[in-house]
């Protein structure tokens, strides 16, 4: 496990993982960016965004991304071994 330090939000944190570096980098900038368009977009309706609830609304999209991306999962290998199990009749039933 090694140390890979990033910059999010304008603050460094160091994070511990098996990762490769450029990886948790790369997941690092998501968050940065997601938090920084957060507070841009908190900015412009003429609001200020802590740090801190800026960062938990992004968790919360995050969250939001991850569950649908689940369930569309979910729904495709549903429909996958449908169309698997049609094709398997289909031609079970022209060997026959």
């Amino acid at each position: 496990m090694r140390s890979i330090t990033v910059e999010i939000a304008g603050q460094a944190h160091t994070i511990r993982s098996d990762a490769d570096g450029g990886y948790v980098r790369a997941l690092a900038s998501v968050v940065d960016t997601r938090i920084r368009d957060v507070q841009r977009a908190a900015t412009k309706a003429v609001r200020n965004v802590s740090r801190e609830a800026a960062a938990m609304l992004v968790a919360l999209q995050l969250a939001d991304e991850l569950e649908r991306e689940k369930r569309r999962r979910t729904s495709l290998r549903q429909r996958i071994r449908t169309e698997t199990a049609r094709l398997r009749a289909l031609l079970d039933e022209r060997a026959a």
